[in-house]
């Protein structure tokens, strides 16, 4: 597999190198969509078809209803209560530095795609700034509250 080298903008908060996320801890292993909905209330109410090693469960498979209907309960619960952010690593997957971004502001190039801009898009809600300022209020106090533009790269 190559290497990938990205062009990112976005408008958020950026987080010194070496940050701890809530999200690197406990259960979530690093899985910040994970995280957000748990902290955000999301609860499954069918039985999960995993393990703690994500392996099926004694009899579950690949072809059980149940499976696609417990994914399908988080997918609608998120198509339903979206992320009020987006995590940015605007570094490389080794030595990640992260922004935590408004989501709508997120646009990504990938290495030999260049992607058309349009200054008129690169703005959002007065709603989604209130609903992205409270959610890095609550869970990320120590970071500077001051949410910016950046231009950034990922190689990864």
């Amino acid at each position: 597999m190559g290497q990938s080298t990205n062009g990112q903008i976005c408008f958020g908060v950026l987080f010194e190198e070496e940050t701890s996320m809530p999200w690197d801890d406990g259960d979530f292993d690093g899985d910040w969509e994970k995280w957000q909905a748990e902290v955000r209330g999301f609860r499954h109410k069918l039985e999960d078809p995993y393990d703690e090693h994500g392996e099926y469960k004694p009899g579950f498979d690949h072809d059980d209803p149940r499976v696609d209907a417990w994914m399908k309960e988080e997918s609608d619960w998120k198509n339903e209560n979206p992320a009020p952010f987006e995590v940015v690593n605007v570094c490389s997957g080794e030595h990640p530095i992260y922004v935590i971004a408004v989501p709508s502001t997120c646009q990504t190039a990938s290495r030999g795609t260049p992607v058309e801009i349009f200054p008129d898009k690169l703005k959002f809600s007065e709603i989604e700034l209130v609903n992205f300022r409270a959610f890095v209020g609550d869970f990320f106090p120590h970071a500077n509250p001051e949410a910016k533009w950046y231009l950034s790269s990922y190689w990864g």
